[in-house]
């Protein structure tokens, strides 16, 4: 039933199905073949699920219908219907265990990703790179009209600039303290600075080993609360999967539209969690894609 409030079910149609006698008769059965092949129109693969009715007008001598029978049959139905796949509820779960990365020393190692396309800024610029080193949480971003290889080496030279303590020793002075003389400014001596500075130098290790626990515990909680809601999913190569829309960016866009699309094939595991996709012609897809935007689809 279609309404102002999108597409929902209509109690009177429920309750009338539900009403229904189970069929005791040859006739009777016919009777509701005929009625779930008129459906076929709406429902996908609809006959399927009267494939024990027409076995037994086939007079199939093993013919078993029983309550278990007809709850395995319904459930096989909606696992391989191809609509009730690709509207099915997009899974938040995270697919598998969080993996932590440890930096022990400041500018060890970087995270880089490029963000957009968004609304166009000034200078057609669309584009955000981001990098954060993963020890002191420095972050360095350009914004870009395009991602070529160019621009990405030349932003990787900009993000050596190091974070003005942990490259210097020292805290860096804010503009602002001179301007209305802070007690730091007020108060300083070159000759205690020096030594001040010296004796920093001596201490700085034991700063970052302090952070670096610091940061080793923080990331075990964070794994912790994490993995409680994970629910693994693995495919292997020549599973079938769907894609999520919003992640693909493929079809139509609005709540009526299916949140799924597809089916495609693993073509190849990449990596933890990543998988190389492929049609079903056996055409490859563009870049890699994580388990979090896939789901096994059933034929």
């Amino acid at each position: 039933m279609v309404s102002k409030r999108g597409i929902e079910e209509n109690p009177d149609k429920i309750k009338a199905i539900l009403d229904m006698e189970p069929p005791k008769t040859v006739k009777n059965i016919q009777k509701l073949t005929g009625r779930v092949a008129a459906l076929g129109r709406f429902i996908c693969k609809s006959g399927d699920k009267c494939l024990s009715f027409f076995k037994f007008l086939k007079k199939v001598k093993d013919f078993i219908w029983t309550e278990e029978k007809m709850m395995a049959d319904a459930k096989d139905y909606v696992k391989r219907c191809d609509r009730c796949q690709k509207h099915a509820h997009v899974v938040r779960q995270p697919p598998e265990m969080l993996t932590s990365i440890n930096s022990p020393i400041p500018f060890a190692m970087w995270g880089m990703n490029i963000l957009g396309p968004f609304p166009m800024a000034t200078a057609q610029r669309k584009f955000l790179i981001v990098a954060i080193d993963y020890f002191t949480k420095w972050i360095e971003a350009k914004p870009l009209a395009k991602i070529t290889t160019k621009q990405v080496a030349q932003f990787l030279v900009i993000t050596g600039e190091t974070p003005f303590m942990l490259a210097y020793r020292a805290e860096a002075v804010v503009p602002v303290e001179i301007s209305h003389s802070s007690p730091r400014i007020q108060a300083y001596n070159a000759e205690e600075n020096e030594e001040g500075q010296r004796l920093a130098l001596d201490l700085i290790d034991e700063v970052r080993d302090a952070v670096h626990a610091k940061i080793v515990e923080y990331q075990k909680k964070a794994s912790f609360y994490y993995n409680l809601r994970v629910k693994e999913r693995f495919f292997k190569q020549g599973d079938l999967v769907i894609r999520k829309v919003e992640a693909s960016g493929v079809g139509q866009k609005g709540k009526l539209v299916p949140n799924w699309e597809g089916p495609y094939k693993v073509k190849s595991v990449q990596g933890r969690g990543t998988y190389k996709l492929e049609t079903i012609e056996g055409e490859e897809i563009p870049r890699t894609w994580h388990a979090q935007n896939l789901k096994v689809y059933s034929r």
